[in-house]
C-alpha cells in the first residue's frame, strides 16, 4: 500500500489538563505493507516526510508554549524498531502570563531509533540553535516559570499516590548548543540588577535519561559582569559523579561594581582575576585549585584607593569535606589606607552597608563544625600601608613601605610563626615577629616588634595634641616584647629616644599639663639618650591593664657606661646636628652590612673629612657575643632546613618536624628555638663577622667621599653590648695622622 500525499485538517491531542493543537498535518511518500511469518504479522512502512506548523499547548486553558513548524523525514517502521532520519522543530517560544520569556530559534535531531518493546529512545545528534531565557528572580524564585500555567495546578493533587518507575531511555550521543543567550534580571541583593550570560560553546556527549550513566561536558559561558567559564569533564547526575576541569576569568572585575554596590561603599576601578580547578565528585567532593588575581585597586565612593594589589598568586587550594587548605601565597604589592576621621571613626567602617544583625552572630557563635581551614607559604613582598589621623590637632600622616613578611602556616591546634620588615616613615626601619596559636590565641602567643631610626619630628600631630609641644628632630627606638599565656599578657616596652629638640607650644584641650622640657632634662643621658621600660600586665579578658611607673625605670635605666663622644666637639665646630651618632654605625645582628638608615652618617664623616685632611677615622672590629652568636646559628639553621626543604621536597615545618624527633629528646612546641642552639658557631666565626663589618664599613665610606687615607681599621676585635639585644654598634673613634 502506498500513499503520495495526504493529509489531516486540524488536530488536538489531550493529555490530562494539557493540549496541543495543530491546524495542518501533512504526510508524503507513506509506503507500507504487511507480511506473514510463521503465523505473525509483521508491519513495515515508510514515510518520506511530516510536517505540520503553528502548533499550541495549552495548560489549564491558557497558552504555555507555541512551535513555528515541526517537519520529521524519512520515518522507517520494520515491525520491530521505528527509525527516523531527523526531526526539526522551528522557532519555539514558552509563554508565561501571555508573554514569551523563553524558547529557541530550531532545534535538529538526526539518526534516531525507538525500540518499543524496551522503551529506548536514542538519538545520534541534537543541535539547538539560539536557546534563550528571560526571567525575573527574586527571594521568592524565577517569576516568569513560577506564573506557567502548568505549575498553577492544585500542588496537594496525586501526592499521595505511589510514582510508578518508567523504563523508559533516551540516550543522545552528541548535543550542540549554538548561540544561547540568557537574561536574568534580580533584586534579591536589595536592589534590580540585570545580567547577561552568552553560552558560547557547550557540547555534551553520551547524555542519557538514565542519571546514573556519565556523559561528557565541555562548556564555554560568558556573561555581562566579566566572567567567562570553561568547563571539561565527565559527569553522572544521579548520584552526582565525576571529574571535571574549570577555568574561571574575570577580565574585569569593576563589572562587579553593580553587585558590589549592594553591599560596599566603594567601587573596583580595576582588576582581573583567573581560578584554574579540578574537581572530583564522589562520596564527597574533592578540588584542587591555584588562583590569581592582578592588577586589583578598590577605591571609595570619593575616588580615594582603599586598597590595591599588583598580583596575589595562590599556588596550591586544595578542599576536601574536612578542611580547606591554601599553600604558597604571593602577595605582591599590597596596599592599605586607613584614615582615622575627625570623629575617630575608621574609614573602612564607613565602607560596609550592611552588617549581621546579633541573633545572626549569636547563630554563628553558637554552631559547631569540624571543617578546618589550614594556610601555608604566604609571602608579602613590597607591601606598603598609609595611615592618616585626622582626630589630632595637627594632621597626621604616617606610612609603612616595603614590607616584607613570611607566614609559615596558620591552622588548628598549631603555631603561627610571623616574620615581617619594612620601612617606615621617612626612613626608619620596623621588624615584627609573631609566634601564636592563631585560633586560641589567648592560650599562647608572643609578639615581638621593634621600630629602628624612626623621625620624631614626623610624629609632631600626637605630641602636640597630648603633651601640647612639637619635635623638631630626634630619632626613636622601639622595642615590644609581649607573652600572653592563658589569657594573661606580660609585656615590655623598651624605648629609645636619641637626641630628642622640643619645638614650638601648641595649644591643645587635650593636652596634659606636664613639664615635658624638665622630663627630657632629667631622663637624657650623656649621649642626649632617653631609655624608657614600660611594662604591661593584665587579663585580656579584662581590658584594665596595670602599668608600671615609666619615669623611675627609665632614670635607673640610663646608660651608664657610655662615655662622652670626642664627635661633639667636631659637631659643635662644623654646624652638624647630632654629632654623637657619629660614635657608632648599627648592624643588625649576624649581618655584616650595616642598616641603610645609617647612610647619612657617612655624609656626615665625609663633611669632617673635606676640612680636616689630617684626621684618620678609626673604625673597631665588633660583635656582640649573644646575639650575633644566636643571629649565626639561625642563619646556620635556616640555610640547612631550606636545602633538606628542597631536597626532600617537603615543608619547611615538616623538615623542622623530623630535624626535632631525632636531635631532641622531646619534641617541644618550640622546636625550632631549641634546634637553633644545637648549632655550633667557632669563635673564628665571630671574629670574621667583625672584621667584615669593618671591611664593608670601610668601603661604604670610601664610597661615600671619605679619602681611604682618612680610614685605619684597628686589629683589636672588641666586644660591644647590642642595643635591645638586636642592634650591633662599630665603635668609631678619631686619632691624628703621624
Amino acid at each position: 500500500m502506498g500513499l503520495k500525499n495526504f493529509g489531516i485538517n486540524g488536530m488536538k491531542l489531550t493529555f490530562g489538563d494539557v493540549n496541543l493543537n495543530t491546524k495542518n498535518l501533512d504526510f508524503t511518500d507513506l509506503n507500507a505493507n504487511v507480511k506473514t511469518q510463521k503465523q505473525a504479522q509483521k508491519i513495515n512502512a515508510n514515510l518520506a516526510n511530516i510536517s505540520t506548523q503553528n502548533i499550541d499547548i495549552n495548560a489549564f486553558g491558557k497558552q504555555i508554549s507555541k512551535i513555528l513548524s515541526l517537519n520529521l523525514k524519512d520515518a522507517k517502521f520494520d515491525g520491530e524498531n521505528l527509525h527516523l532520519s531527523s526531526i526539526n522543530l522551528g522557532k519555539s517560544d514558552v509563554i508565561s502570563a501571555k508573554k514569551s520569556f523563553a524558547g529557541f530559534k530550531q532545534i535538529a535531531l538526526s539518526d534516531i531509533k525507538f525500540e518499543p518493546k524496551t522503551l529506548k529512545l536514542a538519538l545520534k545528534n541534537a543541535k539547538i540553535d539560539s536557546l534563550f531565557y528571560d526571567d525575573f528572580l527574586s527571594k521568592n524564585g524565577a517569576k516568569n516559570i513560577n506564573d506557567l500555567a502548568i505549575f498553577k495546578q492544585d500542588k496537594t493533587k496525586n501526592t499521595n499516590e505511589k510514582q510508578s518507575k518508567s523504563d523508559f531511555v533516551a540516550s543522545v550521543e552528541n548535543i550542540d548548543f549554538v548561540n544561547a543567550k540568557a537574561k536574568i534580571s534580580q533584586n534579591f541583593l536589595g536592589e534590580n540588577l540585570g545580567h547577561e550570560i552568552i553560552l558560547k560553546k557547550a557540547k555534551i556527549s553520551n547524555f542519557s535519561s538514565d542519571f546514573t550513566k556519565a556523559f561528557d561536558l565541555d562548556l564555554n559561558v560568558a556573561t555581562s559582569d566579566g566572567l567567562d567559564l570553561n568547563t571539561k569533564g565527565k559527569l553522572a547526575l544521579s548520584p552526582l559523579i565525576g571529574d571535571v576541569n574549570a577555568k574561571l576569568n574575570f577580565s574585569d572585575l569593576s563589572k562587579l561594581n553593580k553587585i558590589l554596590a549592594t553591599a560596599l561603599n566603594a567601587k573596583i576601578s580595576g582588576g582581573t582575576s583567573s581560578l584554574d580547578a579540578k574537581i572530583k565528585m564522589d562520596k564527597n567532593i574533592k578540588a584542587s585549585a591555584n588562583f590569581i588575581l592582578k592588577n586589583f585597586v578598590l577605591n571609595d565612593l570619593n575616588s580615594t584607593k582603599l586598597a590595591s594589589i599588583n598580583e596575589l598568586k595562590v599556588k596550591n587550594i586544595n578542599y576536601d569535606k574536612n578542611a580547606l587548605q591554601i599553600s604558597d601565597i604571593l602577595a605582591d604589592s599590597p596596599f592599605v589606607k586607613l584614615h582615622i576621621f575627625a570623629d575617630k571613626s575608621l574609614n573602612f567602617t564607613k565602607i560596609v552597608k550592611n552588617s549581621q544583625s546579633d541573633k545572626d552572630e549569636k547563630k554563628a557563635d553558637d554552631s559547631k563544625d569540624d571543617f578546618s581551614l589550614i594556610l601555608k607559604n604566604i609571602f608579602i613582598i613590597k607591601g606598603a600601608i598609609d595611615f592618616s589621623d585626622d582626630s589630632l590637632v595637627l594632621p597626621f600622616l604616617f606610612n609603612i613601605k616595603n614590607l616584607n613578611s613570611k607566614i609559615d602556616k596558620i591552622a588548628p591546634n598549631s603555631y603561627t610563626q610571623i616574620n615581617s620588615q619594612g620601612t617606615i616613615g621617612s626612613g626608619g626601619s620596623a621588624s615584627i615577629n609573631v609566634k601564636s596559636e592563631i585560633f586560641d590565641y589567648k592560650k599562647s602567643s608572643e609578639l615581638k616588634l621593634a621600630f629602628k631610626d624612626v623621625e620624631l619630628n614626623e610624629l609632631t600631630p600626637y605630641t602636640a595634641t597630648f603633651v601640647g609641644r612639637k619635635i623638631d628632630s630626634g630619632l626613636l627606638d622601639v622595642m615590644l616584647d609581649y607573652s600572653l599565656k592563658q589569657s594573661k599578657l606580660n609585656g615590655k616596652n623598651e624605648i629609645r629616644i636619641d637626641t630628642i629638640k622640643l619645638g614650638e607650644e601648641v595649644k591643645a584641650p587635650q593636652a596634659m599639663n606636664l613639664p615635658l622640657g624638665l622630663a627630657i632634662s632629667v631622663l637624657q643621658d650623656s649621649n642626649n639618650i632617653i631609655k624608657l621600660n614600660l611594662p604591661i600586665s593584665g587579663d585580656v579578658d579584662n581590658p584594665e591593664f596595670s602599668y608600671g611607673s615609666i619615669v623611675a625605670k627609665a632614670i635607673l635605666q640610663v646608660f651608664t657606661d657610655v662615655v662622652t663622644s670626642p664627635f661633639r666637639l667636631l659637631g659643635n665646630m662644623f654646624g652638624i646636628e647630632n654629632p654623637d651618632e657619629l660614635s657608632g654605625i648599627d648592624f643588625v645582628a649576624g649581618r655584616s652590612r650595616f642598616l641603610q638608615s645609617q647612610q647619612k652618617k657617612l655624609e656626615k664623616f665625609k663633611s669632617i673629612s673635606e676640612s680636616k685632611n689630617d684626621m684618620i677615622f678609626t673604625i673597631t672590629p665588633s660583635y656582640d657575643e649573644n646575639a650575633d652568636l644566636l643571629a649565626l646559628k639561625k642563619f646556620k639553621f635556616d640555610k640547612e632546613v631550606r636545602f633538606l626543604s628542597r631536597t626532600n621536597k617537603q615543608d619547611e615545618s615538616e623538615v623542622i618536624e623530623e630535624m626535632a624527633k631525632k636531635m631532641l629528646k622531646n619534641t617541644p612546641k618550640d622546636a625550632y628555638d631549641e634546634l637553633v642552639k644545637l648549632q655550633k658557631v667557632e669563635q673564628s666565626e665571630l671574629e670574621e663577622l667583625a672584621k667584615k663589618r669593618a671591611n664593608n664599613l670601610l668601603e661604604a665610606m670610601i664610597n661615600a667621599g671619605v679619602p681611604s687615607k682618612s680610614i685605619v681599621i684597628l686589629q683589636e676585635v672588641k666586644k660591644v653590648k647590642a642595643n635591645m639585644d638586636t642592634y650591633v654598634a662599630i665603635p668609631m673613634g678619631i686619632s691624628n695622622k703621624k
